[in-house]
């Protein structure tokens, strides 16, 4: 796929934060009233989404994208970023759903920086009363 067709299929992904028996649908361009009032009452002024999982967009097994998701989940944990888990629920019938991670209070630049460790193309950032946007890497 093309960075068009890429840019389309991410923005019409549904991200979902799982969260306190809750589950946030998130998508890009909009603001949510009950995510935004969860995001207050948690004191998270800025947060990001992405995943380790299929590096630049190349489809990997479940199995390997696993195993990349819980290093990276080692990685964050050893940063002592508060994280959730979160998915990325894709409209593409032939594009799997993508587990990853919420996290809470992060900067752009090391959210970036992150990403791009795990060699991700995008991911989806916004600051409390943002509208989630999408952050190109490559």
């Amino acid at each position: 796929m093309n960075k068009k067709e890429l840019e389309k299929a991410y923005s019409d992904t549904t991200y979902t934060l799982h969260v306190e028996q809750k589950v946030f649908r998130i998508y890009i361009g909009k603001i949510t009233e009950e995510f935004e009032v969860w995001l207050r009452a948690n004191d998270i002024s800025s947060w990001t989404m992405m995943t380790a999982a299929n590096p630049y967009s190349k489809p990997l097994s479940g199995k390997e994208n696993k195993q990349l998701n819980a290093a990276f989940q080692q990685e964050l944990e050893a940063l002592q970023l508060q994280i959730f888990y979160s998915e990325g629920i894709p409209q593409q019938e032939d594009w799997a759903v993508e587990k990853g991670f919420f996290i809470a209070n992060i900067s752009l630049q090391k959210a970036k920086k992150l990403a791009e460790n795990v060699q991700q193309n995008a991911i989806v950032f916004a600051e409390r009363g943002e509208a989630a946007r999408l952050i190109w890497l490559v």
